[in-house]
């Protein structure tokens, strides 16, 4: 959980540019009030393993001017090295990696509170179970965004204008890609290259079983934004 101005804590992959661009500047002279800025667990996953792993968007292949279909060159590039050490990901082949295995094989394997990159540990790390320093008076969602903005801009009697700030936008994401649940959670690294975008429903990316790991594996963060089991 990062400090963001004076008024704002919020995670990498919780929309944390937004809230940077929004509230890094903000500081209300006498005004103490402070919010979380929080995304659903599951979204923020599909997140992490399309940032780690799909490389969706292929910024680093276009950004250092090779075919974003080059696996080759793309697997040697500093992104990829860098999510081997992250992971740890040993003997497994990178481009090998599903969704499913990211969770059940890598994931799993350290505590949420436990991962040194603040991408993939809990959001509530820091906050009043930790620590009583980040108490807080509101949450406002990702999925709310921008007008869950309006909230901590009336407690601190601020106007901020929703319409600049726009929607929060990430991943390349379309809905004709015509994929089942199984090819999405199964589907390997090196078909989502070839495919360079995600599906809109992240509910894809999900079956019962991988809900309910997901689910006590962020506990904690499910608890903090009041987001049920299942629902995303």
């Amino acid at each position: 959980m990062k400090e963001i101005g004076r008024h704002c804590l919020c995670s990498p992959k919780a929309g944390i540019t937004t809230a940077e661009r929004t509230w890094a500047h903000i500081n209300v002279p006498g005004n103490r009030y402070r919010f979380i800025q929080g995304r659903n667990p599951y979204h923020r996953l599909v997140s992490i393993f399309a940032h780690k792993f799909m490389d969706i968007n292929a910024n680093k292949a276009i950004e250092s001017g090779y075919d974003p279909l080059d696996f080759e060159t793309r697997m040697n590039n500093d992104k990829e090295r860098e999510t081997s050490r992250v992971f740890n990901l040993g003997d497994m082949e990178y481009l090998d990696i599903t969704f499913s295995t990211f969770i059940s094989e890598i994931l799993l394997k350290f505590p949420a509170d436990r991962w040194q990159d603040p991408h993939i540990a809990e959001q509530s790390i820091n906050l009043p179970h930790y620590n009583s320093k980040y108490e807080v008076d509101d949450i406002v969602m990702v999925h709310d965004l921008p007008e869950g903005y309006l909230i901590p801009a009336e407690k601190l009697g601020i106007d901020i204008d929703i319409e600049e700030i726009g929607r929060y936008v990430e991943t390349n994401k379309r809905d004709d890609l015509g994929l089942t649940r199984e090819d999405v959670i199964n589907m390997p690294v090196k078909e989502w290259w070839k495919l360079g975008a995600i599906p809109f429903d992240y509910s894809l990316f999900y079956n019962d079983n991988l809900l309910e790991l997901v689910y006590k594996y962020y506990e904690r963060d499910f608890v903090l934004f009041s987001v049920n089991k299942g629902a995303v």
